[in-house]
């Protein structure tokens, strides 16, 4: 049985949802638009705040997010100095993209090439005084907050926890170009 509607929205039935007209004409309600919806938005809420950090950083200090953690990856390494490969693996950008934040880095004097004494053709990234002095002016990053937050979950959230993220990481794959 259809609710009727009185009054100032008599009119305005039509800018009901789908969603909801059909919850008034039938005894089971289906929600499940509503609940992906939510995961949809909590998703964006997500989206918006690593943006909104982004941009705080880089207005501040001149550097994005990704550099910030190059630089924090390196002065965590023995001697201040890591491989273009080892940065790459842990910060999980492609090569070209490492590529283009040590170049970036380099310019602004905060990181520096050493060559590699058993290869030639090859040169350690290694944290210059200016990038660590950058780093002690940085504030504690969205990702530093969110780590030690984590350190206080029990294993069986963490656990619980990656297994949703793989899950949403598995929706989200950006090589599924046919969704």
């Amino acid at each position: 049985m259809k609710k009727k509607l009185s009054g100032k929205y008599k009119n305005d039935y039509n800018l009901i949802p789908v969603v909801m007209v059909q919850s008034l004409s039938s005894k089971s309600v289906n929600f499940g638009f509503m609940e992906y919806l939510e995961v949809l938005i909590k998703i964006r809420k997500i989206m918006r705040s690593i943006n909104l950090e982004s941009k705080r950083i880089e207005k501040a200090f001149g550097i994005s997010i990704p550099q910030l953690l190059v630089l924090q990856y390196l002065s965590e390494q023995k001697d201040f100095k890591a491989s273009s490969k080892s940065i790459k693996d842990y910060i999980n950008l492609n090569a070209s993209t490492i590529s283009g934040i040590i170049v970036r880095l380099e310019e602004k004097g905060f990181v520096a090439r050493l060559p590699k004494p058993e290869d030639k053709r090859a040169s350690y990234i290694t944290l210059t005084a200016k990038g660590s002095d950058i780093l002690k002016q940085s504030p504690t990053t969205l990702q530093e907050k969110l780590s030690r937050r984590l350190k206080k979950l029990s294993k069986r959230q963490i656990e619980e926890l990656n297994k949703h993220i793989d899950l949403l990481t598995e929706l989200m794959d950006a090589g599924d170009p046919g969704g």
